[in-house]
């Protein structure tokens, strides 16, 4: 058993808290530290804290740095006289310390296991049939569109028949408790995604993986050099610097040889392409279960535009306030506003300045199985996104058969046909907005056409049926690969 101190008690440790006490389950926390004075003599759960200072007062095996400003602390440390190979960053300890270890979660509750001990027995598959054992490989599980992707590409396997597994470094209590209830087989790995000799073993297991978005780069590429891998790409293009910066070796067009790469939309794509000067094999949209219900459930007077995203400037909420305050006849409509609110001084100004405006509503986040239900009250999804590589809120809206705004910006985009199956507005321009807004206001009687065609389109392009064909010819691409 270790004993372990606790460097930094704010956002970044309350974003880990919950998968820290599963990682150290045997071990033990002896004390935190933080340099807010206001802190000192507190406790969290009946452990105290301390200022930094106090540190060689304490008996400890190791101090967990919990900040992204990880080397400041570090610093501090050793000018206290702390031996730097008892000082480790959250992402070192999770590889270094507990790189050996998986939780796997059944039942409702998580095992720890040893990876060279682990073994899958998720049912008998037939390697010689058209059975297979699939890995699908992600970053932290949480509510938005990236994990959401790698979730039901692990549905459409499972149900073309196939053995499923989601693996991810942490994830989120709540929605792994959902997603564990709805059949997905989950094992967290806090080794990712730096890729050690302890993986070889547990990744023998499968026939067949797939690495999801481009932050899992390192396991990507180191895994490669030992398995057959496709890598799908979602990102933004305001990530890859971040990434880049963060594993420079990667630039190197040698490290993807034994990869397939496919995007989720042509703008993905073009990301990935234009940053990684390496050719993307092919693109392959996201596909969603059909959850529309039919329901008698009294619905408002009013039309109810919704936009479903955390609270952060790439998604825009701004841009759609601004609109709605510009506009006329707002006792004809109501605007909601689903999803996280972010701890950032961006989401206080959003609900702020929502809370002046009458015809706005905050939901804040909702699980998956309650925004299904909130559909049934929404008239208009919108997606005031910077920029969006998909939108799997405008492709949900869809298959709801709802009329859907989106901005030119997004990889859904290029599957619309303004003002036959959605309306496309302007980037960043909330009179653009606005005008679609009003546009829709005017006409919703006679919009019926436009959702019968956004039905469509979901059913030609997002359908289950449709993604399990595109995951499989991906596979089989990957296994033919010369």
């Amino acid at each position: 058993m270790d004993r372990i101190i606790i460097f930094g008690t704010g956002l970044f440790y309350k974003n880990r808290k919950w998968f820290l006490g599963k990682l150290l389950e045997q071990d033990k926390i002896v004390a935190f530290i933080d340099n807010n004075e206001n802190l000192t003599g507190a406790q969290i759960e009946g452990i105290p804290i301390y200022l930094p200072s106090y540190v060689n007062e304490l008996q400890f095996d190791y101090v967990l740095l919990m900040s992204i400003n990880a080397a400041e602390m570090r610093k501090q440390l050793l000018q206290l006289n702390i031996s730097e190979d008892k000082i480790y960053s959250y992402e070192d300890y999770c590889c270094q310390v507990k790189g050996n270890i998986l939780l796997e979660y059944t039942g409702g509750q998580f095992s720890l296991y040893e990876k060279s001990k682990w073994r899958y027995t998720g049912g008998n598959s037939d390697n010689q049939g058209k059975r297979k054992k699939y890995l699908i490989i992600s970053t932290s599980l949480n509510y938005n569109g990236g994990t959401m992707a790698a979730v039901y590409a692990c549905q459409a396997l499972y149900n073309h028949g196939h053995e499923v597994v989601l693996a991810a470094p942490d994830g989120n209590d709540t929605f792994i408790a959902e997603m564990g209830k709805r059949g997905v087989e989950i094992i967290l790995v806090p080794s990712m995604p730096a890729y050690n000799e302890m993986d070889s073993m547990f990744l023998s297991q499968f026939d067949r993986i797939m690495v999801n978005v481009v932050q899992m780069i390192e396991y990507a590429c180191e895994l490669s050099k030992h398995n057959p891998v496709v890598w799908w790409i979602h990102e933004p293009e305001m990530l890859y610097n971040i990434v880049l910066n963060k594993y420079p070796q990667y630039r190197d067009i040698s490290s993807f040889k034994s990869i397939k790469i496919y995007s989720v939309s042509d703008l993905a794509k073009y990301n990935f392409e234009s940053y990684m000067r390496v050719r993307v094999n092919g693109v392959l949209p996201l596909g969603i279960p059909d959850e529309k219900q039919e329901t008698n459930q009294k619905r408002s007077d009013k039309i109810v535009f919704a936009m479903i995203a955390d609270f952060l400037p790439l998604k825009a909420q701004d841009i759609l306030l601004k609109a709605v305050a510009g506009m006329k006849k707002r006792d004809k409509f109501e605007v909601w506003l689903i999803g996280n609110i972010t701890e950032t001084e961006y989401a206080k100004d959003i609900v702020r300045e929502a809370e002046t405006m009458p015809n706005v509503k905050i939901f804040g986040r909702l699980n998956h199985d309650e925004i299904v239900k909130i559909y049934n009250l929404i008239d208009v999804v919108i997606c005031a996104s910077l920029e969006e590589t998909m939108s799997i809120a405008i492709a949900e809206g869809m298959m709801h058969g709802k009329i859907c705004i989106t901005t030119d910006n997004t990889g859904i985009a290029s599957y619309i046909t303004d003002e036959l199956n959605g309306l496309i507005c302007k980037t960043g321009d909330a009179e653009s907005l606005a005008k679609k807004i009003s546009w829709v206001i005017e006409r919703y009687p006679y919009l019926n056409k436009m959702k019968e065609q956004a039905r469509k389109t979901y059913e030609e392009q997002f359908a289950f049926d449709v993604f399990e064909k595109r995951l499989e010819s991906a596979f089989e691409d990957l296994m033919n690969k010369p």
